[in-house]
């Protein structure tokens, strides 16, 4: 199955409807707990790749941590002192306690001894029409017939710049949840991937595809009869059908791709770091980080003027609906 789609929220949309309406959906239990599945590989594909956010209140999906997570990914990192802050779920995934075996920006950057974003922009850049110019992720030497909490489910990334300029991106996905995966994490995680590379190699960006190989949903979280309900909720809830603007770009206009990835690394180690000059660092990253940080010392008044000072449109008001919810459900609790 092959869909086009918008952006975030039209996909979670449209990938809904497609699973409720099949009628040879495949079911097993997964370790993670049961799952139905559908049936042939599917295809998307993201027009507007850069419209990332979702807002649909029914999949409360946390904007905290999808940007803190792609911009660990983005810095090299594996290890879980970063991520675990915006969910501590994540020490469920480690072998060791102390970092993640499948960590794609440590694949991107570190696991094979090499920067695979600079030898991709490289690529790019001397050879623009290159079919080459390949990510990978999966590793058959530690990942193929190995035991581990966490093993790759997206394993390579392809780059096709187009004569027009625009720099596509396809990824392909062995197994994708998708709510928390194909339309959750991953398309906050790669479009700000291909954001830094079309950056970097002087290209504007283009389509982005994800390959998923085995889509499913986990029906004890989202039980069949919940997909219509949460389709429409998706729709309606659209922020970017009003033609709004984009959100504040990963590397803006004058701005070098080589100083933001360098920078994202200052940013892991130190949030708060006064010697930050890129704007989205300084003006979504920095606000975000300050507003998570109040919201876990339970001050909401800061924690949403924060949220409010944050220059992307999108992710300012992804935060502050995630904020005002449990600030909300806390009230509640005291009555």
């Amino acid at each position: 199955m092959h869909i086009t789609v918008t952006n975030v929220n039209h996909a979670l949309c449209e990938l809904l409807c497609q699973m409720d309406v099949c009628t040879t959906l495949r079911s097993y239990q997964s370790r993670n707990g049961p799952v139905l599945v559908y049936p042939t590989p599917v295809l998307t594909t993201y027009l507007h790749p850069r419209h990332r956010v979702l807002f649909s209140p029914q999949r409360d999906a946390n904007p905290f941590l999808h940007v803190m997570e792609a911009l660990w990914m983005l810095a090299g990192e594996r290890t879980l002192n970063w991520p675990a802050q915006f969910n501590r779920r994540f020490h469920e995934y480690s072998d060791n306690g102390e970092t993640l075996h499948g960590a794609y920006g440590w694949r991107w950057r570190n696991h094979w001894d090499m920067d695979q974003l600079l030898l991709v922009q490289a690529e790019l850049l001397c050879r623009p029409s290159s079919r080459r110019a390949i990510l990978q992720m999966w590793d058959p030497r530690a990942d193929l017939a190995q035991e581990s909490r966490d093993l790759p489910c997206n394993t390579a990334v392809y780059f096709d710049r187009r004569e027009d300029n625009l720099l596509d991106m396809t990824i392909t996905c062995r197994s994708n949840d998708l709510l928390w995966g194909a339309t959750g994490s991953n398309a906050v995680h790669f479009s700000l991937l291909l954001e830094w590379m079309s950056a970097a190699c002087n290209a504007d960006v283009g389509a982005m595809h994800q390959f998923s190989n085995n889509l499913h949903i986990y029906t004890e979280t989202y039980p069949r009869t919940t997909w219509a309900r949460l389709a429409m909720d998706a729709n309606i809830h659209d922020g970017y059908t009003r033609a709004r603007p984009p959100s504040t770009p990963l590397v803006s206009a004058g701005e070098s791709a080589g100083v933001c990835l360098r920078e994202v690394e200052t940013f892991i180690v130190d949030p708060l770091s006064a010697n930050l000059t890129n704007q989205f660092l300084t003006t979504v990253a920095q606000p975000m980080y300050r507003a998570w940080q109040c919201y876990k010392n339970e001050d909401f008044k800061t924690a949403i003027e924060c949220a409010c000072k944050i220059s992307a449109w999108d992710w300012s008001k992804a935060c502050l609906a995630w904020l005002l919810k449990r600030r909300d459900k806390r009230e509640e609790k005291k009555c």
